[in-house]
């Protein structure tokens, strides 16, 4: 279905991955391969876009642990390990736990952006399966891992350039640059806030996030209910704050060869979902929303 669909988006994700990683017989996928030293196996689909069916969403997969019944404990660990990550998230997609990288925008896909979305996702599968099992046992897994990679030259540089790229876009949708918050915008009972940082050697990443619930604590109804309605579509995660008793609701993309429709739809993929969600949640599992 990719083939027919969208073969513009896969002709650029082999032409991205071929020579970058070991490629493997793709059977239903765009593309599958071994990435990383670990050699882990990730596969890469295109799939149309839930808000714009035009448009393709290119996700890549690897599985972390494998995990026949998703508990209360490891959804907390999962929420928990959120807070800690810049791309990707962590999904149970019935048999199994694993890390997920979307890329919106799918027509205007860079070369850089794939290889970088399908190395992040092989490096989380293969390190963040201690951290879970860990958390769900009860220990403290420390400092959130980060890849040991050599930052480049000029990162300041760059995260700037790409803040300025990401600030005329937004101050042209009606968000404000503030001193002291960022660049935020309404959006109904919530707020979205969008930041800029750096990401492995010379790659950026646009974090699109907006609270969900403040004041609330961290419960297996709370962490499996965020879970199954991220789980609903391919973009964004729930992460939760403990030292601030904060649910939040964000998407990142890489900022490198910023799109305008990948932030918008970022932007309105985060905002819809918090906004849909807040009221909901805090009256099941308390907490107050950003409104309140």
């Amino acid at each position: 279905m990719s083939e027919v669909q969208f073969p513009g988006t896969n002709a650029t994700i082999r032409r991205a991955l071929e020579r970058t990683f070991v490629e493997e017989d793709p059977r239903d996928a765009a593309w599958r391969g071994r990435v990383g030293t670990a050699r882990t196996a990730v596969r890469v689909d295109v799939m149309a876009d839930p808000i714009d069916a035009a448009q393709p969403i290119v996700v890549a997969t690897a599985e972390v642990l494998p995990v026949p019944r998703f508990t209360g404990p490891l959804a907390e660990a999962v929420l928990l390990e959120h807070d800690g990550f810049v791309l990707g998230r962590l999904r149970h997609n019935g048999s199994a736990l694993i890390a997920e990288q979307a890329i919106l925008g799918g027509h205007t896909l860079h070369q850089d952006e794939m290889m970088v979305a399908v190395w992040t996702v092989g490096w989380i599968a293969a390190n963040e399966g201690a951290r879970l099992q860990m958390r769900v046992g009860g220990m403290d897994p420390g400092e959130p891992r980060r890849p040991e990679v050599d930052v480049r030259r000029g990162a300041d540089e760059r995260v700037a350039l790409v803040r300025e790229r990401t600030a005329r876009h937004l101050l042209a949708a009606d968000f404000v640059d503030d001193p002291v918050w960022g660049l935020h915008g309404a959006a109904g009972s919530t707020r979205v806030f969008v930041s800029v940082m750096h990401h492995l050697e010379r790659s950026t990443a646009v974090i699109v996030a907006a609270p969900v619930l403040i004041d609330v604590d961290l419960t297996d109804q709370l962490a499996l209910e965020a879970c199954a309605i991220a789980a609903e579509g391919p973009v964004g995660r729930f992460s939760y704050t403990p030292e601030r008793r904060e649910l939040w609701f964000e998407h990142a993309i890489l900022g490198d060869d910023l799109q305008e429709v990948e932030l918008r739809h970022a932007v309105q993929a985060v905002a819809e979902t918090a906004d849909a969600v807040d009221e909901r949640l805090a009256a099941t599992h308390g907490g107050r929303c950003y409104s309140d």
